[in-house]
């Protein structure tokens, strides 16, 4: 007769059996209360301190982001504060030539009689300046994008401290110091000798890759540089090509020029090397890159009459997704430059002050004025009984 065998239960009520083994029994006893506890307790745990660094990370994005926006795009950020539209500011100069105003619009750099200032529109005074070196020139100066910082571009015995009474080509940075009064001068790289009688233009700082760009011309011929964060300086245009209208990819470090080869003006895209066509009808111009995009516009007979973008994604094999974003009439000379603000893009040319976008395209201002590369304001220069002095104007 065969033997039976209890079922028996646990704490839990579970049942559980009892198995034969050779030679006698062996229960298989189930695991007690606390064990499961102990393990339930402590995936629970897992989860709170998940969900907690979750909390603590959004806000964190949240006040970098903004941090980063301050800096980068200075017209979207801060609505909190009250902005006048109209503001008038005295400079204390007898003539105002070449004014470049920095990415967060508190500074003004201008040469005054050869003089290099940098007026600060908080304290409403020139707050340093600097006067040529001895037999040489200040040759290009432009304010970088994600810093208080202004680049100089130098010749004269002394202006490379590598060669000292001698002379020299260099470039400098003038960086307004936090919380005082001063500047930091720094010396950044130095350049060419025979760079020393040529006109420097069309200067961009890449954020991404830290990559500086500038255009030399002399005697009608020009070249593209670049200077590398080892202060490397190397020719980046073909040679015997003509260099104009030069754009840099702030994401990704690409740079976008006019280039004119075999008597034709071509938009190229290049980096790392490689280099791609990006527009081939020779009245279209490099405008600028924002919001991922690359601006172009087709100037004919003094005029602008459309803009096209492009992704910011060249260089690439595949064919540009070119896609038409204003049609319309602006005046367009060779000062002319463009910026973006919060509303459309900005066109200033000897004419007046233009914003364009999709709806159409509005004068704003007549007359030579300028704005700032955060398109938040447009400024205009004139007399004054103290000297000169420049009125800002809210777009």
């Amino acid at each position: 007769m065969a033997a039976s065998y209890p079922e028996n239960t646990d704490t839990l009520g579970r049942n559980y059996s009892v198995q034969r083994k050779s030679g006698g029994f062996r229960e298989r006893a189930p695991l007690p209360r606390e064990h499961y506890k102990r393990k339930h307790t402590g995936f629970r745990k897992i989860l709170v301190w998940v969900f907690i660094g979750l909390l603590w990370q959004v806000p964190l994005y949240y006040f970098l982001n903004r941090q980063v926006s301050r800096v980068m795009f200075p017209s979207t950020a801060g609505p909190g504060l009250f902005v006048p539209r109209t503001a008038v500011f005295p400079l204390p100069a007898s003539q105002v030539k070449d004014p470049r105003v920095s990415y967060d619009d508190r500074y003004l750099a201008f040469q005054n009689n050869s003089t290099l200032n940098i007026y600060d529109f908080q304290q409403k005074k020139v707050i340093w300046q600097t006067a040529p070196r001895p037999n040489g020139k200040l040759m290009a100066y432009q304010w970088l994008p994600d810093r208080e910082a202004l680049l100089l571009f130098e010749s004269g015995v002394g202006a490379d401290p590598n060669r000292p009474g001698r002379m020299g080509v260099g470039i400098y940075s003038v960086e307004m110091a936090a919380g005082q009064s001063g500047v930091d001068e720094r010396y950044a790289a130095t350049l060419p000798l025979d760079l020393q009688w040529d006109k420097i233009t069309q200067v961009s700082l890449s954020t991404a890759t830290n990559l500086l760009f500038f255009s030399a011309e002399n005697q009608g011929q020009n070249r593209l540089y670049e200077v590398d964060v080892m202060k490397n300086v190397k020719v980046v245009s073909w040679r015997g090509e003509q260099v104009a209208h030069l754009a840099v990819s702030p994401d990704r470090g690409a740079i976008y020029y006019d280039a004119l080869d075999n008597h034709r003006w071509q938009i190229v895209a290049e980096k790392a090397g490689q280099r791609v066509q990006v527009a081939s009808n020779p009245l279209d111009k490099v405008l600028g890159v924002w919001n991922n995009k690359l601006y172009m516009g087709t100037v004919q007979n003094g005029y602008l009459i459309k803009v096209w973008t492009i992704t910011d994604n060249q260089p690439c094999p595949q064919r540009p997704d070119y896609s038409l974003h204003w049609q319309g009439k602006v005046p367009w000379d060779s000062d002319s430059s463009v910026s973006m603000s919060g509303q459309g893009l900005l066109v200033s040319s000897g004419s007046g002050v233009y914003r364009i976008n999709s709806q159409g395209s509005t004068l704003l201002a007549k007359g030579v004025n300028f704005f700032s590369p955060s398109g938040k304001y447009y400024y205009t220069l004139r007399n004054a009984s103290s000297g000169m002095e420049i009125e800002r104007n809210l777009v």
